[in-house]
């Protein structure tokens, strides 16, 4: 059985809290945290250089930074690991604090929701984009450092 990861299609990741244990597991030497969520980003079949960018977050752990976190984290993955160049994400209109994650880490809101359904009922998609270059132009920035876009190549 070949993993989407070995495969090059897709890459997901535990969100955990750091020093703390699961529950029921006290004893675990490999535990690395409580599970608060999941990211990850799924390579597009017909582009193989970007990728949609997806999360979620418990309840309990939403507005403390751990999406933000997360998601800076999966960025610096796929533009300096997988040498993606762009990534892709949205969400539900009705959910603007997922837009607030993307908005943070740089993704750039796209003009016009896209129109959708879910459990048949009709819902709008707010769709967010972020390139390679404009990442890494943006954290050299913070950095205080020259600009220095990254090659578009794909080496796996």
């Amino acid at each position: 059985h070949v993993s989407a990861a070995d495969r090059g299609e897709s890459y997901t990741f535990a969100i955990t809290l750091a020093g703390t244990r699961t529950p029921n597991r006290p004893l675990d030497l490999g535990d690395t945290g409580h599970l608060i969520g999941s990211i990850g980003v799924t390579i597009d079949s017909w582009d193989f250089l970007a990728a949609e960018l997806g999360y979620w977050i418990g309840v309990p752990w939403w507005n403390k930074g751990f999406a933000t976190e997360a998601a800076s984290a999966i960025l610096k993955f796929a533009f300096e690991r997988l040498r993606l160049a762009r990534i892709v994400a949205w969400h539900v209109e009705e959910n603007p604090a997922s837009g607030r994650v993307m908005q943070k880490i740089g993704m750039t809101r796209q003009p016009i929701p896209r129109a959708s359904e879910k459990n048949g009922q009709p819902i709008r998609l707010v769709d967010y984009l972020i390139t390679r270059d404009t990442w890494s132009r943006r954290r050299f920035e913070k950095r205080g450092k020259p600009v220095r876009p990254l090659p578009a190549t794909l080496t796996m």
